[in-house]
């Protein structure tokens, strides 16, 4: 019984150490593959700008669009400007399931600043998390006008798929301001707002 308890864990050593010679292998493999694409990438390695589309907010009416710039390995600045549209969407789309549509024509603009601090440093790729500034001034129409500003941490994900097209997720959590006028005077509110954004766009 005793040689054969040995012989086992002589068996499962063996095993240990070639799984464990393997698996270095395999991280080498990986390592050659990741810097064989920076080889002759066609300037991939040295693409520091991005452009790109926010689907979800052009779906709620603020058609956007951002430039992205790589600044240092782990660093980025967003910057976007949108145009609100007449089909916009004034709040969440939980209140329009509750309240319906409004029958307003809407127009105005929106701008966004939004820095990036990348975890992998290898911007502007992989995980990230940003403090993201948006501000809308929407013209109702009726001589009255709204500018809400929010404040958000946001953190999200970044990939480039294939060679050159960027697709974009991120979510956060933080603090609207909203200025309200008309005719009556202006009216103040402040709230807790969340956040969702996803994009695609072209790196270069």
């Amino acid at each position: 019984m005793e040689n054969k308890s040995r012989f086992n864990f002589s068996i499962l050593l063996k095993f240990i150490l070639l799984l464990f010679t393997s698996l270095i292998g395999l991280q080498s493999f990986a390592q050659k593959e990741d810097v064989s694409r920076y080889l002759d990438d066609g300037g991939i390695s040295s693409s520091k700008n991005i452009v790109k589309i926010n689907l979800s907010s052009t779906a709620m009416g603020d058609a956007s669009v951002s430039f992205e710039r790589v600044l240092a390995n782990a660093f980025s600045l967003e910057a976007g400007v949108g145009k609100i549209m007449p089909y916009y969407v004034e709040g969440s789309f939980w209140e329009v399931i509750q309240n319906g549509y409004s029958n307003k024509s809407f127009s105005g603009y929106s701008f966004t600043i939004n820095p990036r601090f990348y975890k992998s440093k290898e911007a502007p790729e992989f995980g990230y998390v940003g403090i993201h500034l948006r501000r809308r001034n929407i013209d109702y129409g009726d001589f009255s006008n709204n500018q809400i500003t929010d404040l958000t941490i946001n953190s999200g994900k970044q990939i480039i798929l294939g060679k050159r097209i960027a697709f974009d997720i991120d979510s956060g959590i933080g603090l609207r301001t909203s200025l309200r006028t008309d005719n009556l005077g202006s009216y103040s509110s402040r709230g807790i707002v969340f956040q969702l954004n996803i994009k695609t766009g072209f790196l270069f």
